[in-house]
Formats: structure tokens, C-alpha cells, sequence
């Protein structure tokens, strides 16, 4: 469905928002409640760890993805790099969510619940990703790709989407402009700091929430993974998700 070069992709967007709100709302009933997480066969290593990767970073390609899709709304994505950009975020997600719940199904299998309950709950959570899949390839592959129109300006980061939605004046929105310059002239010092800080903030966190760290060293470890899995994928989608362009 392509007019006068854009794309829809009402379908698959809300498929995929339905799904990826099912899976956190699902994680936060195995992983957040310590009488349940506690029986669950998928609730350790090594099956905790792709549930722990998929939410740490399903907000982030998550929300860069939501941002540029409320910038042109869902049936007026530019065709081409945009919403190629777009259905790559999309298929990032469902990419995570599935990963984390084959993980569980494995370990699920090698370890059979008694009660029906969670077993049930992963399972309609895999069939809403299937039809986010199905949905994502009929609607996008092919369409939100294919060539548009070459573009006077550089193609727009995250950066640019997230100014495009602040309603402020011309003026402001110039000086605005002016510091995103300067900030992707360092793309790799923000993506350092915006990483210890996240790492920072995630062990402050669960030292407020599960009480205090056992030694300094299990805090430093425990930060250090995470800011190594965020720099980790920083680098990885700093390109194709179109995160910061070069100066």
C-alpha cells in the first residue's frame, strides 16, 4: 500500500506493540515476583539471560522505533531508507522477543511445570510473535523497502525525529539543531556515558530494591556486563537504525 511515496504499516505496528507489551507484562510475572520466579524452570542462567538481554534492549530499539514512527505516523512512513529503517527496529524487537522465548519453551520442556498457568502464558505470548512476524513480512518486505526518490537533505536520525516532535519555535528549534551537531561530532562518548550511566543507575536500582550488595565487586561486575551489552549493541545499530549520523 504505497502512495505518493509512503508506506502503511498500521498492521504490523500494532501487532508488534501488542507483542512486545505481552512479553514485558510476561517477564514481569516470572522475573519481578520472587514466589513465582523461584519455580520457574526458565528463571536462571543460562535461559535468564536472553530474557535479561531482550529487556534491556527492547526499550531502547523499542522507543527509537516509536519515536520515528510518531514523527510520520503509521500510514505515512516516507518509503526507502526510512521505512526500511522503521521495519528493521520492528523486526529487531520481535527478533529479541523471540529469542527470549525459545529460551523459556527449552527450558520449559526440559523441565515441566506442574500447573498449566505460565506454561499457557508463554505460549500465547509465542503466537502473538508468530502473527507480529507474519504481519511484519506481508505488510513491509518488499514494499517499505523498496527505492524512493533521492533525497536534497541528509536522511534524518534519531536525533532529528526526537526535535521534530518538540512543538517550540523556528528559533529554538534552529539552537537545537545546532547542539545535535555538536553532539554527533562524539557519537562514541555518548554512547560510553549514556552506557555507565544506564549501568550506574541499573545497580543503584537493584541494590534499592533487593537490599545491598553482597561486596562492591559483585556491583562493579554486575554494572560492567550491562554496560558492556549496551555499548555492545550501541555499536552494532548505531548505523542501521540510523541512531546518530556522522557530523
Amino acid at each position: 500500500m504505497t502512495t505518493s511515496g509512503t508506506v502503511r504499516l498500521r498492521a504490523p505496528v500494532l501487532a508488534v506493540a501488542m507483542t512486545s507489551i505481552a512479553y514485558v507484562v510476561l517477564w514481569s510475572m516470572t522475573t519481578q515476583r520472587p514466589d513465582v520466579r523461584a519455580v520457574v524452570p526458565f528463571g536462571e542462567d543460562p535461559f535468564d539471560l536472553f530474557a535479561s538481554i531482550a529487556i534491556i534492549l527492547l526499550p531502547l530499539v523499542g522507543g527509537l522505533t516509536v519515536i520515528r514512527i510518531l514523527r510520520y505516523g503509521p500510514s505515512h512512513i516516507p518509503a526507502g531508507a526510512i521505512a526500511a529503517r522503521i521495519v528493521l527496529g520492528m523486526g529487531i524487537c520481535l527478533g529479541l522477543v523471540s529469542l527470549a522465548l525459545a529460551a523459556a519453551i527449552v527450558a520449559l520442556v526440559r523441565s515441566p511445570m506442574d500447573g498449566p498457568g505460565i506454561p499457557l502464558a508463554v505460549g500465547l505470548v509465542s503466537l502473538l510473535t508468530i502473527a507480529a512476524w507474519i504481519s511484519l513480512a506481508h505488510e513491509a518486505t518488499g514494499r517499505a523497502t523498496r527505492p524512493a526518490p533521492a533525497r536534497a537533505e541528509p536522511e534524518p536520525d534519531a536525533l532529528d525525529d526526537v526535535v521534530a516532535l518538540i512543538p517550540i519555535t523556528d528559533d529554538r528549534r534552529d539552537r537545537i539543531a545546532r547542539t545535535a551537531e555538536r553532539v554527533r561530532r562524539h557519537r562514541t562518548l555518548v554512547g560510553v556515558g549514556a552506557a555507565i550511566l544506564a549501568g550506574v543507575a541499573a545497580v543503584a536500582w537493584h541494590a534499592l530494591r533487593e537490599g545491598a550488595w553482597a561486596s562492591p565487586a559483585a556491583a562493579v561486575v554486575y554494572g560492567g556486563i550491562l554496560v558492556a551489552i549496551l555499548l555492545f549493541a550501541y555499536g552494532l545499530l548505531l548505523g542501521p537504525l540510523r541512531v546518530l549520523r556522522s557530523a
